[in-house]
């Protein structure tokens, strides 16, 4: 698989900044959403749900698609084979590029099933995907930076609509489009953000968070979404149920509730700062260190160190590193080809962050 983020070159002088506390506005500083991202989920009528479909009508939906995707090939409006020129059959990918593909949120931890009738075309810039025979049929998705699910829905929208025009999509007149689960008819849209919620999370405040988003009918997730684990304080946050509700009036209460986050966790940082500067200071200080010179390390170990090292970069005490860079870590760490066991890729992992830190 193509790496999806270059190398970024540090310098090794001057790393810490000590007077960061004397010009830092974290009011100023990069965004506490790493990502932000919009998933339509469809489903073609006449047809059973992936996982109660046959190997046979798995495959006729494959093929069904490729056949749109042919006549797709040829507008020169869409031009889809030049916008998605990968395309992959998850049966066939070894198991450390169908991890490159779910860490970098273009497939889903819901690619369970017969994975030989499973299949995603992914665009150029690798984050925009069409999933098929996952949890649904077709599982439409696409992720940009930051907040920035009106941009999104904007052509993710264009795109569902012209789909609509050449296949039938299951959809129910009062329920709305039909899905596998209950969660995702209606709209069958889930608007969801990564979010970097280390502030929050250090001064005990998650339990608050997590009640607020029960009771606005959000979710919190790990960091792979739905049944993953929650590494680095990074969590992945959605609307939970569509039905009832136009796309508009869920980004608007996605976007509202995140927005509403972002203050708190900016105010958990600036908490941090003022009383336990030291040692918050020494935290990011060791994570460098450990980072810089680990021999082996696991991945659970790696992201909180990660995470640590992307808090510092917020309060810019670490010079010659952005958070866009940590984000890539986070991305490139996970996955690894040419270890053939677990402490073989732990040790793998460390040295390819440590190469990350030293490049030049």
């Amino acid at each position: 698989m193509e790496k999806y983020c270059d190398f970024i070159k540090f310098s090794k002088k001057n790393i810490f900044n000590k007077k960061f506390q004397q010009n830092y506005n974290i009011e100023n500083a990069n965004k506490v959403v790493i990502s932000s991202r919009i998933r339509l989920a469809r489903n073609l009528a006449n047809y059973p749900f992936p996982l109660n479909c046959s190997h046979e009508q798995a495959m006729n939906i494959l093929e069904n698609l490729l056949l749109v995707t042919k006549y797709l090939e040829k507008s020169t409006v869409n031009n889809f084979k030049k916008k998605f020129p990968y395309f992959f059959m998850i049966g066939n990918l070894q198991e450390s590029d169908y991890k490159t593909l779910l860490y970098n949120y273009l497939i889903s931890n819901h690619s369970a099933g017969n994975k030989n009738s499973q299949a995603v075309f992914i665009n150029n810039d690798k984050n925009f995907s069409l999933m098929i025979n996952e949890e649904d049929h077709f599982r439409i998705q696409y992720f940009l930076p930051g907040l920035q699910f009106k941009k999104i829905w904007s052509s993710i929208n264009k795109f569902d609509d012209y789909l609509m025009s050449l296949v039938h999509f299951a959809y129910d007149k009062e329920f709305g489009f039909v899905t596998s689960s209950l969660a995702n008819t209606g709209t069958g849209m889930r608007c969801s953000a990564m979010v970097h919620l280390i502030g929050l999370s250090l001064t005990g405040k998650m339990k608050c968070v997590k009640k607020a988003a029960k009771e606005l009918s959000m979710t919190i997730r790990g960091i792979c979404g739905e049944g993953s684990k929650n590494y680095g304080y990074i969590f992945q946050i959605s609307n939970k149920g569509s039905v009832g509700e136009t796309e508009k009036q869920i980004i608007e209460r996605c976007e509202k509730f995140i927005k509403i986050l972002n203050d708190y966790e900016i105010n958990a940082r600036n908490q941090l700062l003022v009383e336990e500067n030291a040692l918050i200071t020494d935290k990011i200080a060791r994570a460098y260190g450990i980072l810089k010179n680990c021999y082996t390390i696991k991945e659970g170990e790696s992201f909180e160190l990660l995470s640590l090292l992307r808090l510092g970069c917020s309060y810019g005490m670490i010079e010659k590193l952005k958070i866009h860079d940590i984000d890539c870590f986070l991305r490139q760490i996970q996955t690894f080809s040419g270890a053939d066991n677990e402490q073989a890729i732990d040790i793998v992992r460390a040295e390819h962050i440590i190469n990350l830190l030293n490049t030049q």
